[in-house]
């Protein structure tokens, strides 16, 4: 209990996390994190930890080392991901289907730079507080599953009048 609070209190403070891994060349998730704009291509991102209730974000993550199979024509990956909203209590208050892609990648695209992005709105009626996004994403080609965390901290939505 107390290794599980050691390292949410480092999660808290650092605002992301990914696991170290002894093997370098395996399948790992690099800068999970959140953004206030729609991110277009790798490394394309403004990070922001905080929203109002309402606003929309970005989530965008680096897939490291991911198994890229050469067909004659193109390149293909394989890769299926759910997303988990857990509150401070670390109770599961959200979860689902983030990406279950088996396809072709852009042929400019580098093997070093694959990412997936997807947009949120956080809900109105969302409480105001920290909670913890657990990106679990699993490589189908080797069967490796790679995890990353980071934080989202909503706050409630300013009126204007």
């Amino acid at each position: 209990m107390k290794k599980l609070l050691l390292i949410l209190m480092v999660v808290f403070i650092v605002g992301c996390a990914s696991f170290p891994l002894l093997d370098r060349n395996a399948f790992r998730i690099d800068n999970f994190l959140l953004s206030n704009k729609s991110v277009k291509e790798f490394g394309d991102y403004k990070r922001q930890r905080t929203f109002e209730q309402g606003q929309v974000f970005w989530i965008y993550a680096e897939l490291v080392n991911l198994t890229i199979i050469q067909i004659d024509d193109g390149r293909k990956i394989n890769v299926i991901g759910y997303l988990i909203v857990k509150d401070s209590n670390d109770n599961i208050i959200a979860s689902g289907l983030l990406i279950d892609y088996d396809g072709y990648v852009k042929a400019e695209m580098r093997p070093d730079e694959i990412y997936v992005t997807m947009g949120f709105n956080v809900p109105v009626h969302m409480d105001i507080g920290r909670y913890i996004l657990q990106l679990e994403i699993t490589d189908n080609y080797n069967y490796e599953t790679a995890i990353a965390i980071t934080i989202l901290k909503v706050k409630k939505k300013t009126v204007h009048i």
